[in-house]
């Protein structure tokens, strides 16, 4: 008998066929749907489709379904003869579940609202749909579950989703969360226990379905219903500025609809899942100062005669928009996190990497770079004014800690705190922050060492600049003295006391806090921080002051068990330690505490005056730009912390190693960089010169050598399309930062790049 052996059909890469073939491989159960043809209408042929390019397939799948298969050869011949069809996944078989997020029909609302009373439906792996909707992926948990969460948030049990690389009636295409594909192994997570008691009842107690929100004045809807058509084919700045100033004054379900059928119709390039991520962003960064106001402006200039009286007109409409595109894009970079997470940056200390260990297990999400600032600020206030090195630098220092509002920063306020208290040194937790400069000469004259941790930091920032010479400003002025002041002294402002008795002058007058030892740590966003950074603030030294750390929540562990919250008795006895053998507790304001030297080894010497030339040359190098004096402090920044960590290493006779000061001069640097790089952001003329940054981030993030693919680009960067892709990347080609290599994979020639070192 002659067998014959039927050839194994093989796909493109990239193919629809292809992904098929995969997807079965993990035991999923595959079922082939309708697609959208040429004409962006479903194959099936029928004018009143109601699922385009989502129902099955009847010719292979009969069934519906339940003709789903994990069986590749099955799955081979299905794509050999249709290769245009999309792609569904049977969950049940496949044991999964999903929750399907619809945007249309209030699923943005829906799914904040619930979050917000019951916790985060995290799932592992992620789709964005081609509407501009969300899979959330899990594992099928035994037993039933809701069918619907709320208005648009439905739970899929039973039923299939349709996957990448599919077609969608939009033009867009599913695909995957970059980090999220089950093609490069990420498994689903388990589904939140708590979703399984969820009912419609307890989801609408107030009668009130989540996604609703209170009524708009219907002439203001009217006048921008009006207006909008006006506002054709803008420019990314301009659509930027519409959808931002509808998100403020209306906002909701009735917003999000209003600017999705304005984007979709105006001639522009439409794309909902980028329609709904940069809705979504409008909220995670509150964002205010863009009202429909502006929208009636634009809409003014381009003919709109049914003019309103607007309620205000910004003057410098474009450059708070490209502020705005700033924002968005630290919210948006799915490139990786801005600093290298803990294995790079582990504290050289053990001591003090024992306290960031410890930070990290009071949050659920730690981010280890977060918890190593709340380290070095704890460090730096325990140390307090008695260690000084032979430069005579102190150990008191200013943190910024910058990030998006969900990335979780206050885990370290609180650890900062119950660490303080539980080693019977609660004096040195200050105020939160301080509303006159006498406040914080009042506050050193209470406890001359001490920490001030201080939420919304970038909106005192802000306040103080708009007071000027207000009291908030005269806080930041103080901040810079006190830095400066640690090896002298401290007085409070000066008042007149013409006309007073001796007895009233003698009570007013304040004696000097001697060696202040002030550590400040500032909890901020960038949105917050970055908008309010001027050139005087630059340019008198408030800002090379600040050490910034500058991170991502891309970097945040997940599913951590949090601890009790108790500090190890090893925690307590080394902050005992450095603090009795410090400062001590009974140092008065006004008396000279006994220094302890802390010297330096010759090469820690040499690593120090190397790094004092480059940043000389840093600084010289962005003279033209503003931002020359940004660098000036990296050595003094660094030289403060290497005295601390020393101080730590060995409280009785410290010494800063090489091993210590190139750690301290590299991670001094990485922030400085950032930051200069957060400042210089803010010139771009335009959304192009943005995602040419960010794309050049991403090359240069692979490493030196590294080559980084087009697609992978374009994966990385799902807001930049293909073309404007190509016109980036030859951009960086000419400029000489990037070089380009044709190469052939699986047979097909493709581009891909590599950065040239700076």
């Amino acid at each position: 008998m002659n067998i014959i052996t039927m050839p194994t059909i093989e796909f493109e890469t990239g193919s629809k066929g292809n992904f098929a073939v995969k997807y079965a491989a993990l035991g999923w159960y595959v079922i082939p749907l309708w697609w959208i043809n040429d004409e962006g209408k479903c194959a099936c042929g029928k004018g009143d489709c109601n699922s385009p390019g989502k129902h099955p397939y009847h010719p292979f799948a009969p069934f519906g379904q339940r003709s789903a298969t994990c069986d590749a050869s099955q799955v081979r011949k299905w794509w050999s003869s249709c290769p245009e069809a999309n792609i569904g996944i049977y969950l049940a078989p496949s044991g999964l579940c999903a929750i399907d997020i619809d945007p249309r029909n209030g699923g943005l609302f829906t799914i904040d609202d619930i979050e917000a009373e019951h916790g985060p439906i995290v799932s592992d792996l992620l789709q964005y749909t081609g509407g501009g909707g969300e899979h959330r992926v899990f594992e099928r948990p035994s037993g039933t579950l809701p069918g619907k969460l709320g208005k648009g948030v439905d739970v899929k049990l039973d039923g299939y989703i349709v996957v990448e690389p599919s077609n969608h009636a939009s033009g867009c295409v599913y695909s995957w969360e970059a980090s999220s594909s089950p093609l490069d192994g990420i498994a689903a997570s388990p589904l939140p226990d708590w979703i399984r008691d969820l009912s419609a009842a307890a989801l609408n107690k107030t009668g009130i379905e989540p996604g609703d929100r209170p009524p708009i004045e219907e002439q203001k809807i009217a006048d921008l219903r009006s207006a909008l058509p006006y506002i054709k084919a803008p420019s990314r700045d301009d659509w930027l500025t519409v959808m931002f100033a509808i998100h403020n004054d209306i906002g909701g379900q009735l917003g999000f609809d209003i600017c999705d059928e304005w984007s979709s119709s105006n001639g522009g390039k439409y794309d909902p899942v980028d329609q709904m991520r940069v809705w979504r962003s409008c909220k995670r960064l509150g964002l205010e100062g863009v009202t429909l106001a502006t929208v009636f402006k634009m809409a003014m200039d381009a003919g709109w005669p049914n003019i309103p009286e607007p309620a205000e007109t910004p003057e410098n409409i474009r450059a708070y928009v490209i502020s705005l595109v700033e924002k968005a894009k630290h919210e948006a970079a799915k490139s990786g996190e801005v600093l290298p997470a803990l294995g790079q940056w582990e504290i050289p200390v053990k001591a003090l990497q024992d306290v960031a260990d410890w930070f990290s297990t009071l949050s659920e999400e730690p981010h280890p770079m977060i918890s190593i600032v709340g380290a070095l600020a704890f460090g730096s206030v325990i140390a307090g004014r008695k260690y000084r090195s032979v430069n005579a630098n102190w150990t008191a220092m200013q943190f910024v800690l910058s990030g998006p509002s969900g990335v979780g920063k206050n885990y370290i306020k609180s650890g900062i705190n119950r660490l303080l208290h539980s080693s019977d040194l609660s004096d040195l937790f200050g105020a939160s922050f301080y509303t006159h400069s006498s406040a914080i000469y009042w506050a050193l004259h209470t406890a001359p060492t001490h920490i001030c941790v201080t939420d919304e930091f970038g909106n005192s920032f802000a306040e103080a600049r708009k007071s000027e010479n207000g009291n908030k400003m005269s806080v930041f002025k103080s901040f810079k003295q006190v830095y400066s002041d640690c090896d002298d002294t401290f007085r409070a402002d000066s008042y007149s006391m013409a006309g007073l008795s001796r007895r009233d002058r003698e009570e007013r007058r304040t004696p000097p806090i001697v060696r202040p030892s002030l550590t400040l740590l500032g909890l901020t966003t960038p949105g917050q921080f970055y908008s309010e950074v001027k050139s005087a603030s630059i340019e008198d030294g408030l800002m090379n002051r600040f050490v910034v750390f500058n991170v991502d929540k891309a970097a945040c562990l997940r599913r951590q068990v949090i601890g009790n919250g108790i500090p190890h008795e090893d925690l307590i006895n080394a902050t005992q330690l450095v603090r009795r053998l410090g400062e001590g507790r009974d140092s008065a304001p006004d008396a000279f505490p006994q220094i302890i030297q802390v010297d330096f080894s010759g090469a820690a010497k040499s690593i120090f005056d190397m790094f004092r030339e480059e940043a000389e040359s840093f600084g010289d190098a962005l003279e033209e730009s503003g931002m020359g004096n940004m660098p000036r402090r990296w050595r003094e920044n660094a030289m403060r912390m290497a005295t601390m960590l020393a101080a730590w290493d060995n409280p009785l006779r410290p010494v800063v190693t090489d091993g210590v000061a190139e750690w301290c001069c590299k991670l001094v640097r990485k922030c400085g960089e950032e930051t200069i790089k957060q400042l210089g952001g803010r010139v771009f003329e335009s959304s192009y010169g943005l995602s040419m940054n960010m794309v050049l981030e991403t090359i240069r993030a692979a490493g030196a050598g590294a080559w980084v693919g087009k697609s992978e680009l374009l994966r990385k960067h799902r807001g930049v399309k293909s073309r404007e892709m190509a016109e980036i990347l030859s951009h960086l080609e000419e400029a000489g930062l990037v070089i380009a290599e044709r190469h052939e994979t699986n047979g097909r020639h493709a581009l891909r790049f590599m950065s040239i070192p700076e």
